[in-house]
């Protein structure tokens, strides 16, 4: 406003006058030092009169009385006329003063003041900086908590949807309930209530796993409501539109808190009860949290749950760049994918993205991810902030290395292995979301004998309960007899039928041999050297955690360590009775020196020092990795990996039992008990997983490459390790990525001085030259909080181009690095200190008011509402053309909607959202019915299709849009009486000539 002020005096278009009682005396007798107070507006037209100062006060807010007479209505039109040109002839010209004022409240700075301006402004809307109420959850946010929970709100009011990723043990709760507390305010702010359907507003659920719901309860405010994930499997699901019908619906909510949603994403082809209820769940906003958010999958599966929770947020460009990505992959040649494994055990299907489709993926989810890594947290004594404790992996003892007749034993067994008799064949088919196929073929016995090889890394004894009495025995056995037997057909051609009846007393002299290998002594010493080895780390640590994959191996240590004594020892589940196991069959019936805790929720009551059951000296608690999820164990500071799981989501979760923040240690040490022995396609799952996770956090392909190598247990736990303990990485495509690189660029002073400062004023706005290579202006809009406004900051760019002409960029992303660029420019040039002169500025000012005029609040849509208010568009156009004639070809949607205020669009596009979510999840269920009966799956799910379903509902489809002509009445009247703000919002204004020079 003051730029357009400026320019319009300037140039004469606007004349400012003062009253002077000198010469009012002079003129009309008018005695002593009086004041103007008259209320008149005049022009040719007629005037107007009355109380109001004629500001937005005076006008909206106060009671005031104004009355209007046109030109010629009445004789005190005429009386006011004169009285209004009387009152200015008594006045003395003030243009240069005004002048004065307005270059003053236009305050031209540096480059580098005006981006560190830009950037505080940008991280400090203050609805979103919650870290200080402590009502939240009784006490403070860290930083990097305070960071999570402003970045995942932000970028879900932009994109309707975010992915955070905390590293265990960092209080992902706390900046869960500080999310639902804070979206749930920004929703009810931004989102007006709709006429045609009643969600509440300030209403939030968190969708958990059971373990984590008490935690969730202790903390969480009024607005949220917890909803156990277990909970959604134990009620039909109904669906949409179908409010007669009985059943669980997720319809009530505005935001939607999906806590480690690793474990709840759909599949491709089919989809877990739980996992369908949040599928199905009409449009929100949706938060979704873990510290491992891809679990043991590669990065399509996190574009599935972004896909069938969003699909319809996305914005146009963002379509078009999928399904070119979906073109691409589904060219490439299936050769890339077939795969023939050894010793391969058969697990759960991964996919088989090439690694150009991995890298893009990650980057276009990065957008919608903030994450943190340890890193950021930091570990030791860091002053003033909690930190993580110092990490110490100390591998595997070098007490445990194999002698050479235990190394050759261990040989032998793996070789003998290989040569057992195979199973039938098995083929495991993986897809990606592109349809891309990944063929393993593999043996039955190749499943098992992997099985015991692993179980051999951890113990001896029972590996060789496994072949003697276990199911692996079982089953080798089995098929080694059923190939003597078929050797020694008689009649070729036999039916396979009739095997069994001949099976009993089959030699299996291959089993029989490596039975009595597992038995032999050099591999029975191995193992006491195992028992050995835990019992010296039980002598140094008062409390310590032992983790496997198997509750044998655990109860097998748990009896040892608990007959040498130093350690009250406690295996955490119960087995059930009469079952089959090796701890009975190697120490009797009288085994179970060590204690049992049933429930998992209570071990820190033993295993805490002073804890309501807790022994009067050390104590060690052995349990699964699986059971370990969830289960907090700062009161140890050892933990005890008895060998290595595959499953790289429980073994991050399992180091992170003890790597906790509020860890009462220093540090914290890993110990690694097995031995090396085979080598397995799932140690190359477990590395290619790693690498899944890398590249999702933005390192680049070379650096994910280098790491993606097959090696020894214990140097796959360091690979783990070194992801955990990396530095963040500031991703290129993550708009606050990109304002945390730029700030590394601003000196520390001076923006800490703006960090401190609070700038306020009539205008407070800033003007800065920019050394850009195109010609640009930027504006940044701080954010709004007040008088029924929430108007989060934000940047626009108007770009000068000689085949586009003027061409206005809303996209954050883009507006970020364009901004980021510019100023590496101006730091390269020397520049960043420089300040414009007065010439500079007028020509600034001059550019800035031929743009600031034709804004309005249609350009500040966030992203979330582009495609949905398009589509919109079409439908009504389709059924109405009249609403736009004459509109060109794909502004319709702003032809319609341009006018209305941000709050009204606001309301159009979540009730439009909500009316056409019963076709959103038609398309939903053809994209997985696709994937289970067709050749080749469906593309990214686009509005188009959703269109489409609605256009061939009839009944329906005239019902919708008679509720969107209710919607659009509404929002008509909303923004009546609604004055834009975005002229008073500018803060600072870069300006770049373009070519890299002022």
């Amino acid at each position: 406003m003051a730029v357009l002020a400026r320019e319009a005096i300037a140039a004469g278009k606007i004349q400012l006058r003062v009253f002077d009682p000198a010469l009012a005396k002079e003129l009309y007798g008018i005695s002593g030092d009086r004041r103007m107070h008259a209320k008149i507006v005049s022009s040719p037209l007629g005037a107007v009169a009355g109380s109001a100062n004629f500001s937005r006060s005076g006008l909206y807010r106060n009671i005031e009385y104004a009355d209007g007479l046109g030109s010629g209505s009445h004789e005190l039109e005429e009386e006011r006329q004169k009285a209004a040109e009387q009152i200015w002839e008594a006045s003395v010209d003030w243009t240069k003063e005004a002048l004065e004022i307005l270059n003053k409240l236009i305050r031209p700075v540096s480059a580098e003041l005006a981006v560190a301006r830009t950037i505080v402004e940008q991280k400090g809307f203050t609805p979103w900086l919650s870290g200080d109420r402590t009502e939240i959850t009784g006490h403070s946010l860290y930083d990097y908590q305070q960071e999570l929970t402003y970045e995942a709100s932000s970028i879900t009011y932009e994109h309707g949807f975010a992915f955070v990723e905390a590293p265990t043990g960092s209080g992902k709760t706390e900046i869960g309930c500080h999310l639902g507390e804070v979206l749930s305010d920004t929703f009810r702010d931004v989102v007006p209530p709709s006429p045609v359907h009643k969600v509440s507003r300030k209403n939030a659920a968190v969708i958990a796993p059971p373990r984590v719901v008490p935690s969730w309860e202790r903390s969480k405010t009024n607005a949220v409501t917890i909803i156990a994930n277990s909970s959604l499997t134990k009620k039909s699901l109904r669906g949409v539109g179908s409010d007669e019908q009985d059943g669980l619906r997720l319809d009530q909510f505005g935001v939607l808190i999906i806590d480690e949603s690793h474990t709840v994403t759909p599949g491709f082809e089919q989809a877990s009860q739980r996992a369908a209820a949040i599928e199905l769940a009409p449009p929100s906003w949706n938060v979704c949290l873990s510290a491992t958010l891809l679990g043991n999958r590669d990065v399509d599966w996190l574009s599935h749950m972004q896909e069938k929770r969003a699909s319809i947020f996305m914005t146009p460009e963002y379509i078009q760049r999928m399904g070119e990505l979906f073109d691409r992959e589904a060219r490439r040649p299936i050769e890339e994918f077939t795969l023939i494994d050894q010793l391969t055990a058969i697990e759960g299907p991964e996919t088989c993205l090439s690694q150009s489709a991995r890298r893009e993926l990650s980057d276009m989810m990065a957008p919608f991810l903030t994450r943190r890594q340890r890193h950021c947290v930091g570990e030791g004594n860091v002053p003033g902030r909690q930190a993580y404790p110092v990490l110490r992996s100390h591998g595997r003892p070098k007490a445990m290395t194999a002698t050479r007749a235990q190394i050759e034993r261990l040989e032998e067994v793996a070789e003998l292995c290989q040569e057992l008799a195979p199973g039938s064949a098995i083929t495991a088919v993986e897809r990606s979301r592109f349809g891309n196929t990944s063929t393993r073929r593999n043996t039955q016995d190749q499943l098992y004998i992997r099985n015991l090889l692993n179980i051999l890394r951890a113990n001896s004894a029972q590996a060789a309960w496994e072949m003697e009495s276990g199911v692996i025995g079982k089953w080798l056995r089995d098929f080694e007899a059923r190939n003597s037997v078929k050797k020694k057909k008689s009649v070729p051609g036999q039916l396979e039928l009739f095997d069994d009846l001949s099976l009993d007393g089959a030699p299996t002299p291959k089993c029989d041999s490596l039975t009595k290998m597992l038995a032999s002594r050099p591999l029975k010493d191995l193992d006491r050297k195992r028992y050995r080895a835990c019992a010296e780390i039980q002598e140094k640590k008062d409390r310590v955690v032992f983790l496997a994959e198997r509750t044998d191996t655990l109860e097998i240590f748990a009896e040892e360590m608990s007959k040498m004594g130093r350690h009250t020892n406690y295996v955490v589940g119960n087995r059930p009775k009469g079952e089959m196991n090796a701890l009975t069959d190697l120490y009797g019936e009288a085994a179970g020196s060590f204690e049992r805790i049933a429930n998992g929720r209570s071990v820190e009551s033993y295993f805490r020092p002073g804890g309501r059951k807790a022994p009067k000296g050390p104590a060690s608690i052995f349990m699964t990795y699986k059971m370990a999820e969830g289960i907090n164990l700062q009161s140890g500071d050892t933990l005890v990996l008895l060998g290595l799981t595959s499953n790289l989501k429980e073994l991050i979760q399992g180091l992170g039992r003890i790597d906790r923040i509020d860890s009462q240690f220093n540090e914290v040490n890993y110990h690694l008990i097995d031995i090396p022995v085979g080598h397995f396609a799932s140690d190359e799952k477990i590395s290619q997983r790693i690498s899944n996770y890398r590249a999702l956090s933005g390192e680049e392909l070379a650096e994910v490459l280098d790491r993606l190598e097959t090696e020894d247990t214990e140097a796959i736990l360091e690979s783990v390790i070194s992801y955990l303990r990396a530095p963040r990485v500031f991703r290129a495509n993550n708009y606050h990525d990109l304002l945390s690189r730029l700030s590394r660029q601003i000196r520390p002073t001076p923006l800490a001085d703006v960090s401190k400062a609070k700038i306020e004023g009539t205008w407070g706005a800033e003007l800065a030259l920019i050394s850009g290579r195109d010609a640009f202006t930027m504006l940044h809009l701080k954010g709004a909080d007040s008088h029924g406004s929430f108007l989060p900051p934000r940047l626009l760019m108007i770009r000068q181009s000689v085949s586009e002409g003027t061409v206005l960029i809303r996209d954050q992303i883009a507006c970020a690095k364009e901004l980021e660029e510019a100023y590496e420019r101006t730091l390269s040039l020397g520049l960043e200190n420089d300040t414009p002169d007065q010439k500079q500025i007028t020509v600034a000012l001059a550019s800035l008011a031929s743009h600031v005029d034709e804004l309005k609040e249609w350009d500040l849509r966030p992203s979330r509402l582009e495609s949905l208010l398009k589509a919109l568009a079409a439908f009504l156009v389709r059924h109405k053309p009249e609403l736009v004639a004459g509109a060109e070809i794909g502004s319709t949607d702003q032809e319609l909607f341009g006018h209305l205020s941000l709050k009204s669009l606001e309301m159009i596009g979540e009730s439009w959202g909500r009316l056409i979510d019963p076709f959103w999840e038609q398309v939903k269920q053809e994209v997985r019915t696709s994937f289970a009966y067709e050749g080749l799956p469906q593309g990214y799910i686009a509005l188009e299709q959703v269109l489409q379903k609605l256009e061939a509902d009839y009944l329906n489809r005239d019902l919708i849009l008679e509720k969107m002509h209710t919607v659009l009445e509404e929002a008509e009247q909303l923004s009546a009486r609604h004055e834009p703000e975005i002229a008073s919002r500018i803060a600072v204004a870069f300006f770049s000539e373009g070519a890299g020079e002022h």
